[in-house]
């Protein structure tokens, strides 16, 4: 069979169906209402005589990209009948997401469909063949055949492909030379591989239309340029950039090949700058634009890359616009146009000019943007426009909807008065109400407020005495003890600033931080009670240091009024007035909240200095002195929830935890309810700059992603994009307004800002506003790092570097939570010298002397060189596999890139879809997959992903000596566990791969295989678990297990019933047998199986699983197991119905068994109800 290469054009659509994985990311299909009344057979003859006489639609595609045509054209049509024609629709809606593959014998997919008496065709086309106008072309030459008089069947091989002149082609090249270049890169987020996409659409009515129309007329521009002017203001506005590139959609058609059936749609950068600050000259710039790429249609993607350099990331944003009224109606019907469920880019817009509207939709990638977000940027693009066609500059355009206007206001509407005070004053009022009560204890001390309140009045004496004027600033460098809040309070009530120094500095940074104070105190200063009680205030309260992007560590003033305001909140919100544990380092801003609860009715209970590093001390101190107050870094948290789980130990005296200091995830509380019986968690953020803590959220346990909330009393929080304030769900920097913030002691320091007369803080981290008005984190904006929870600025380090004699330059950077630095020079020593220099925790894990610093290709240092270097000498995961090393080579060999690390991202280090399907044609291992590479995307992930297959993977490990075995659904794959893992605290959880073993394999034997490799591991007990037709290798791997002496505590049966199979000449048939993958997927779907990712079924393994399913139950073999037997079924399961009864017939196969239900659950509740099923499988290991 003669085959051919694939146009530039399909070879783009080869490279993302290769991409998408086995999606219908490249279906492109329609329903079709019949207006002519033509029976089945007539139908099926006329549509074969449309195949016979247009080559593309016999076109296929073999795995290495090569295309070749069959002559043969007796392909399925099939009848189908329903009720009504909603039904019809809602199954169009699911068949055109079925995936066509490389066996599929055909690139198109056709039905007759009856409803009563009116009929339907629908349509299901791979992009491959044809693009959305030859879509319509198939329609209109189907009808043309309808209406001829002689009709005959007649194989045509007639190709209308235009051919390009080479003085035409290097025109093209000349132009984009200087049209477009990776500096025009614009990109919204990063790109993401998951093509799983949303829909949303907005109707512009006819009186909107009209003035639309008559704006465009007058600016002699096309209704669509003005849609797209709307999208650049938005889109300008948000990324604070003049010039935006998004993809254009061009038809590339002329009257040659007008009427094919071909794919020749081409996607081309389109980039725009405004034109005079006017939106009428914009729109019109977009459109010259537009006309000017139309006559290079022909030049594509791949022109772009071999002959621009140009890569796969110039845009994320694409954009059809096409008007339905300059393209004739179809005699043969009406199309309604099918969403196949995926996009390609991360965002693409449709706008489609009808008779008297416009309805814009948005197809958009899931794993990147919301239904929300999306329903809102519609909204504002809509918004934008009735602005625009007013014809004012795009200046003066809002992008903000009402709805933005009123997310905003419930985000920060936190005004609050508070009379006017200060904390110690607050203070010197709670020790009249409350003198002898307990305020402060320690190991050596019990203080009570009235005596506490006497110390530090002799605190202001020594200060007085030793001449500190009121509004200087007073170090304190002492541990962790009862005087170190007496010795803060003191300070405050003498009116001067508190400015903590820690006593694990370097001799250097004490003495560069002593030089900042009149005075310092030190433990060496004793203190005694004094009757001589002062009450005085400053404009600030104290100064704290961070880290410094100039080398030298930046101080932070924060007023007096800042703090105040700060606990005075904290009070109102969550009563201080209970016991406190202080355990913050004083030199971390945490502390003075901590600190200073005392002078808000708090008793506080001073952990030792070192004792905040060890989850048992913590313990020790929480259940000592019935702590109902406790704040923790979140990884912290998390060490001590795994101490406390670990240990059994169950808190009931703590009624509130604070977390803050990094992110708050849901891993990193995992276990919290278990271990803190009684109390609530509340994540807050803030910045040291602004006074500790700026906003705050109640953590519900319910949520998917933690919000660091809402602003506390008298702040507000903007998203900004340079002094551009974001609407809601757009990401941009945080920046905080109100009497929080602070202001750096060093002027020269950027940071703070005085935007249209408000005072900010930027604070460099990056989020969103969402739908419910709290706050999100997202990271960093800038070079800071986070090492272990604590704040690192690398420029810091890296001028400390710089200080020591022979270093010539350096970079510091984080690699997996540990800080590594590379310099360049001579300095035989620099560890001791850096001792010196460095507070441990700015000091490097590894530290590295190579020739020079590398750099990229644009002069900038090359950090993925950089964790190169530190990979390939400390050997942290360098040493590769053999298989590794083979899967590397080979990669090397086919597409150049060298160097590569088994851990390292492939398509960051420079692989793209061509390169995937050279290596994947390159490798004689028939398991890897395309999909493996965008799956997995790292050497070591694919390989153990390979050798996972076999039989075993590990889906969680707890280092527990107990296992949770896991045999997922026919044609699923462990990972369908993955949800209930998250919930697993008492087991390693396993996953069994049935797709290892092949048709012939028995359920006995799988069990046996499965079970010898768990015999090798090592476990001291067993939990087994099987879902619908998994269940019985659950019960035979259980089976297997005991008969090796190995304990088997419980076997799970979810979502299963032994339903027997008909038995036809002694053979065994399954149902499943008889129906195709568009019925399986279908009725899967119904079931929920689409919550559960099902495109991801395999129909062979899918077959082949429920074949040893009903093999095996007809069979009846009676199974003697120790462990318990628990079923579990959905409430809602369609395919366990009747359960209660039916459930009698597994005493054909064990002997006793229990039942649980799931209440509103159906049949894939291993995923909808994870956390019920993990609590269940908890709780019963507990009892056995």
């Amino acid at each position: 069979m003669e085959k051919y290469s694939l146009n530039n054009f399909e070879e783009n659509i080869f490279n993302m169906d290769r991409a998408g994985g086995n999606t219908a990311v490249c279906n492109i299909g329609g329903l079709v209402t019949l207006d002519t009344n033509i029976d089945y057979d007539e139908f099926c003859y006329n549509f074969r005589i449309l195949v016979a006489e247009n080559r593309a639609l016999r076109k296929n595609v073999d795995e290495n990209g090569n295309v070749y045509f069959t002559d043969e054209i007796n392909f399925p049509i099939d009848h189908l009948y329903f009720d009504s024609r909603e039904e019809v629709e809602k199954w169009a809606d699911v068949l055109i997401k079925e995936p066509f593959t490389i066996e599929d014998k055909w690139f198109f997919k056709i039905c007759y469909i009856t409803v009563k008496d009116k009929n339907f065709l629908f349509l299901n086309v791979h992009h491959i063949i044809c693009d959305g106008m030859g879509m319509v072309n198939i329609c209109r030459k189907f009808q043309e055949i309808l209406e001829r008089n002689e009709k005959k069947i007649a194989i045509s091989h007639t190709v209308n492909e235009e051919s390009i002149s080479k003085e035409k082609y290097e025109k093209a090249v000349a132009f984009f030379d200087k049209y477009i270049s990776n500096e025009s890169a614009f990109c919204i987020k990063e790109n993401s591989l998951d093509y799983r996409a949303g829909v949303q659409k907005i109707l512009i009515k006819p009186a909107l239309y009209n003035k639309l129309k008559l704006f465009a007329e007058k600016n002699k521009i096309s209704v669509g340029m003005v849609i797209i002017g709307s999208i650049y203001k938005y889109f300008s506005t948000v990324k604070n950039s003049d010039k935006v590139v998004f993809g254009s959609v061009f038809l590339n058609r002329n009257h040659n090949n007008i009427n094919d059936i071909s794919m020749v749609a081409n996607t081309m950068p389109v980039a725009i700058e405004s034109v005079e600050n006017s939106f009428s000259k914009t729109c019109f710039s977009i459109g010259k634009t537009i006309f000017k790429l139309m006559k290079y249609g022909f030049y594509s993607q791949k022109d772009l890359h071999n002959n621009q350099h140009i890569h796969s990331n110039l845009y994320d944003i694409s954009i059809s616009y096409r008007n339905e009224k300059l393209i004739p109606a179809l005699k043969i019907g009406k199309i309604r146009e099918l969403f196949n469920g995926y996009c390609d880019s991360n965002m693409r817009f449709y706008i489609n000019e009808k008779e008297n509207s416009v309805e814009i939709q948005l197809h958009y990638k899931k794993s990147l943007f919301s239904d929300f977000y999306a329903e809102c940027l519609l909204d504002r693009i809509l918004h934008i426009t009735k602005q625009g066609i007013k014809d004012i500059s795009l200046d003066k355009i809002s992008i903000f909807t009402e709805m933005d206007n009123e997310i905003y206001e419930k985000t920060n509407s936190t005004f609050y008065n508070y009379d006017k005070g200060n904390v110690q004053g607050y203070f010197d009022e709670i020790v009249k109400k409350q003198g002898n009560n307990i305020a402060l204890i320690d190991d050596n001390r019990v203080l009570t407020f009235e005596e506490f309140n006497q110390y530090s009045n002799s605190v202001v004496d020594f200060l007085m005495e030793n001449n500190v004027e009121k509004g200087s600033t007073v170090g304190v460098q002492v541990e962790r003890s009862a005087f170190l809040p007496i010795i803060l309070m003191g300070i405050l009530k003498a009116g001067c600033v508190y400015m903590p120094i820690s006593v694990h500095n370097s001799k250097e940074t004490t003495e560069f931080f002593r030089k900042k104070c009149s005075i310092v105190i030190t433990d060496k200063n004793k203190f005694c009670r004094s009757e001589n009680n002062v009450v005085d205030s400053n404009k600030y309260a104290y100064t704290m240091y961070t880290s410094g992007s100039s080398g030298v560590p930046k101080g932070v003033k924060i007023s007096t009024d800042a703090i105040y305001n700060r606990m005075c909140w904290m009070h109102r919100k969550y009563n201080l007035a209970r016991r406190v544990l202080q355990k913050t380092t004083n030199v971390f801003d945490v502390s003075m909240w901590e600190l200073l609860s005392i002078a808000f009715g708090g008793s506080l209970y001073m952990l030792n200095e070192g004792d905040e590093k060890y989850p048992d001390k913590i313990l020790e101190a929480i259940l000592k002195h019935k702590i109902q107050i406790i704040h923790f870094v979140p990884s912290m948290l998390k060490l001590f929830l795994d101490y406390c789980i670990k240990n059994n130990v169950k808190i009931n005296c703590v009624e509130d935890v604070f977390a803050s200091g990094e992110k708050l995830t849901l891993p990193l509380m995992c276990g919290f309810k278990d271990v803190f019986i009684n109390a609530k968690l509340h994540n807050l953020y803030g910045p040291t700059e602004c006074a500790v803590d700026v906003t705050y959220y109640d953590v519900t346990f319910e949520e998917d992603n933690i919000p660091i909330g809402l602003p506390v009393d008298n702040c507000v929080i903007k998203i900004m994009s340079n002094e551009t304030v974001l609407p809601p769900m757009e990401s941009g920097e945080i920046c905080i307004f109100g009497v929080q913030t602070g202001e750096y002691t060093d002027k020269n320091i950027s940071g703070f800002k005085n935007i249209n007369g408000e005072y900010a803080y930027y604070t460099g981290d990056i989020g969103y506003i969402g739908k419910d008005g709290n706050i999100y984190y997202e990271g960093r904006k800038d070079r800071q790092l986070k090492v272990k929870g604590i704040r690192v600025e690398p420029e810091s380090i890296e001028n400390a570097f710089m200080s020591v004699s022979g270093v010539s330059d350096v970079r510091v950077f984080a690699y997996k939570d540990m800080l590594c630095a590379v310099y360049t020079g001579n300095c035989n020593n620099i560890k001791s010298v850096l001792r010196i220099k460095l507070n441990y925790r700015e000091m490097p894990t590894i530290i590295k002397n190579v020739e020079s610093i590398p750099l990229n290709k644009n002069g900038k240092t090359d950090y993925k060189k950089l964790y190169e270097i530190v990979l390939e000498n400390e050997k942290i995961d360098i040493n590769a596999t053999e298989n590794e090393r083979k899967l590397i080579d080979i990669i090397a060999r086919e597409t150049e890139i060298k160097n590569i690390m088994p851990e390292e991202d492939l398509f960051n280090k420079g692989i793209d879809s061509l390169g995937v399907i050279k290596v994947v044609n390159a490798v004689s291992e028939s398991d890897i997959k395309f999909s493996d590479f965008y799956e997995f995307r790292t050497v070591r992930k694919i390989v153990e992903n390979i050798n996972s297959r076999k039989m075993l993977t590990v889906l969680k490990s707890n280092n527990s000596k107990k296992a949770l075995v896991c045999v997922p659904y026919g044609g699923g794959e462990p990972q369908i566990f993955l949800s209930m893992c998250e919930y697993i605290k008492d087991f390693d959880v396993l996953g069994v791969y049935t797709s290892f073993f092949n048709k012939d394999i028995t359920v006995e034997n799988i069990g046996e295989n499965i079970g010898k490799e768990l015999c090798k591991l090592g476990y001291s007990s067993f939990s087994v678990i099987g879902i619908c037709v998994g269940s019985v290798v659950a019960l035979e791997i259980a089976k297997y297990l005991e008969s090796n002496r190995k304990v088997v505590d419980n076997v799970f049966i979810g979502a299963s019933l032994p339903t027997k199979a008909p038995r036809i000449l002694g053979k065994t048939i399954n149902p499943w047998s008889f129906v195709n993958r568009k019925y399986i997927n279908y009725f899967l779907e119904k079931l929920g199986g689409e919550q559960v990712c099902f495109e991801k079924v395999s129909e062979k393994i899918f077959r082949n699983d429920t074949n040893r399913f009903f093999k095996y139950v007809n069979k009846e073999n009676r199974i003697n197991i120790k462990g318990a037997v628990i079923l579990i079924f959905g409430e809602n399961d369609k395919i366990t119905l009747g359960y209660s009864n039916k459930a009698k017939k597994w005493k054909n196969y064990i002997n006793e068994f229990s039942l649980i239900t799931l209440k509103n659950a159906g049949h894939y509740f291993i995923k909808s109800k994870a956390k019920k099923v993990a609590e269940i499988i908890e709780k019963s290991s507990k009892i056995n």
